[in-house]
């Protein structure tokens, strides 16, 4: 099975598919803020925050492990390409999840990015390098 990208992957062509999706499956969800964010402000909210950004720098720095390790096991010049834009994409924003934490909580969360990406090749164990359709998936 040959798979062709006929569109360059960037961020207008996401924010057009994550639109379509929307529009289609979720209607009633707004595509925009209507008002901006604001910082987590009592204990409890900084936990939260810590938490989920924790987790989700996790999350990215396994997929950064999984595309490095599917650059190894395949020969195709032009994935190599893709994965390693994807390596730079998923690398900064684990970055930025671990800097946004220190900025407003004052921690750290390095050790806890690690566990939680240990967490996601405890439950997906090879799939992602096994072959392109797991990396995929």
């Amino acid at each position: 099975m040959t798979a062709t990208l006929t569109r360059t992957w960037n961020v207008e062509f996401e924010k057009e598919t994550l639109e379509k999706l929307i529009s289609k499956h979720a209607p009633h969800v707004p595509l925009t803020h209507e008002h901006g964010s604001r910082p987590p402000e009592t204990e409890e909210e900084k936990a939260g925050f810590y938490q989920y950004w924790a987790a989700t720098g996790g999350h990215d720095l396994s997929i950064v492990q999984a595309a490095s390790k599917a650059i190894l096991l395949i020969p195709d010049p032009d994935l190599h390409l893709i994965l390693s834009r994807q390596i730079g994409d998923d690398g900064a924003h684990a970055i930025a999840f671990r800097e946004r934490i220190i900025d407003l909580t004052g921690r750290d969360p390095i050790d806890d990015i690690r566990k939680e990406a240990e967490r996601h090749w405890e439950f997906l164990e090879d799939v992602p390098y096994r072959n392109w359709l797991g990396f995929v998936a």
